[in-house]
C-alpha cells in the first residue's frame, strides 16, 4: 500500500451490511482518484471466542439441538448452515482476505465485497 492510500475496513451483516456495502462503493467511486480504496469483507459463521466461550453461541446451539458441545462445530458446518467447504471459518480465514486487500497485490481492487462464508451464500 502506498503512503498516499487510505484504508477502510468494515465488517457487515444484514441491513447494516447492505448499507456498508453501498457506502463502500460510494467511497470508492468518489475517492479512488485520491488514492482511497474501499472494500468490504463480510464474514459468515466464524469460530471466535464468542462461539466457544461457556454460554456462547456454540453451547447455546448444542443445548437447543440436544447434542454434545464437542460435536457442534461439525454439526453447524454440515447440518444447520451447510458449508460447501464442510468446515466453519476461523478468524484467520477472514484475516487472510483482509491481508490480501491491504497488500500491493490488491492495488486495483476497490468497491468490492468479499464474502468469507464457506460458500453459504452460493446456496441461497
Amino acid at each position: 500500500m502506498r503512503n498516499s492510500e487510505k484504508l477502510l475496513v468494515a465488517r457487515s451483516s444484514g441491513i447494516n451490511g447492505a448499507m456498508t456495502s453501498t457506502s463502500s462503493k460510494t467511497l470508492a467511486a468518489e475517492f479512488t482518484g485520491e488514492g482511497v480504496r474501499s472494500n468490504v469483507v463480510t464474514p459468515g459463521l466464524t469460530r471466535t471466542a464468542i462461539y466457544d466461550r461457556p454460554g456462547g453461541f456454540g453451547e447455546q446451539v448444542a443445548k437447543l439441538r440436544g447434542i454434545e458441545f464437542a460435536g457442534i462445530v461439525d454439526y453447524m458446518a454440515t447440518s444447520v448452515r451447510p458449508q460447501l467447504t464442510k468446515r466453519v471459518s476461523e478468524p484467520e480465514d477472514v484475516a487472510r482476505v483482509i491481508a490480501y486487500l491491504v497488500s500491493p497485490l490488491a492495488s486495483q481492487v476497490t468497491g468490492a465485497e468479499w464474502v468469507v462464508d464457506s460458500g453459504v451464500l452460493m446456496q441461497v
